[in-house]
Formats: structure tokens, sequence, C-alpha cells
């Protein structure tokens, strides 16, 4: 028999992936697809992304890992549904709820036990691996290139002053420590 308390978690947990389901296919509607990611692995990498950089998901993160991993990061599709399912599943047995629906606090309780090597079933170095790369392709998504669907509005560069690509640089432009005056451009702009 199923108890009261298991008939709530469960309810709560239905109920924030409604509403976060609300509030991500919003943006599906005006036009974001994912070629590899399903909706709540998408989901749930918008929620480790914030975790990483707040801004992450409104910077088109999330984008640029899904491309990513539909081409040349196709490789770790596999080791992306597996930390994915492991990290829904730390949070459920912790929290009660899944991953997305979990507290940022939560959340980052369970990203630092698996940095560490201790998220239950991703113990040791394959657990601080999988975070390295977690970590590693939101970097790559906030600071990228918008032309690969991360770095939208160029809010990663504006953010490091980065003003992007150009043809040549002075030397004082080189050794300044003070921001660029560049207009931001990216690749495509060159």
């Amino acid at each position: 028999m199923i108890g009261r308390r298991a008939v709530l978690r469960w309810l709560s947990a239905i109920a924030a992936l409604f509403a976060d389901t609300r509030r991500f296919d919003a943006r599906a509607a005006v036009g974001e697809r994912f070629k590899t990611l399903t909706p709540h692995q998408a989901r749930a990498v918008a929620a480790i992304a914030e975790r990483i950089w707040p801004g992450a998901e409104s910077a088109g993160t999330v984008t640029y890992i899904d491309r990513a991993l539909a081409h040349a990061y196709r490789r770790e599709v596999r080791r992306y549904r597996v930390v994915l399912t492991r990290l829904d599943r730390a949070a459920q047995q912790r929290f009660g709820v899944a991953f997305v629906a979990a507290s940022g606090e939560e959340q980052d309780a369970l990203l630092r036990d698996l940095e560490s090597g201790h998220l239950p079933e991703l113990a040791g170095p394959q657990g601080t691996a999988l975070f390295d790369l977690l970590r590693r392709h939101v970097m790559e998504g906030v600071l990228s290139d918008p032309i690969y669907g991360g770095n939208r509005d160029f809010a990663g560069w504006k953010a490091v002053g980065y003003p992007g690509p150009s043809r040549e640089h002075s030397a004082e432009e080189q050794t300044s420590l003070q921001p660029s005056s560049q207009p931001f451009r990216s690749i495509r702009d060159l």
C-alpha cells in the first residue's frame, strides 16, 4: 500500500514538472527545438547550467549543448543520459522530487556530491568526470561564439568583457587591463 507521504511527494513532483514544462514550452513555441535532449533532459540541463552560471539558460546554453550533443559531442550523449538519470534518482531519494523540482540549495547539494564523487551510483572519479563534463559544456555554452547557439545576445562575453573576434588587435588593446570599447561581434560579423 502506498503511504500518504509518498502520494503527496509524487503529486508535488508532478506539479513541479508541469509548472517547469509550461515555462520551458513557452521557449519551444518560439522555435526552440531540440535535436538530442528530451524536454525533461533539457529542463535538467537548464537547471544544472543555472546552478553553475546564473543566467546560463537565458544565454542559450541548453541550445548550445543540445546542438553539440547532436554533432561534435555525440559520443557524450550516453554519459549525459546516465548523469541526468542518476541526478533525478538521487533527488527523488533524498528530497522526494525530480532534480528540476528540487530547490536551488538541494540542486547545489546534489551537484557538490557529484563533483566530489559522492553521489550514489556515481561515486569516485566517474562522478567527478561527469561533473567536469557538465561544467565544461555550460562554460562553452555561455562563452562560445553565438554562431553555435549559446552566448545569446553576447551575455557571456559581456560578463567577462570580451567583445568577440577581431581581425587584428593593437599592442595597446592586447596589454590593456581596461574593458574593450569595441562593439560586440560574432564570427558571422567578420
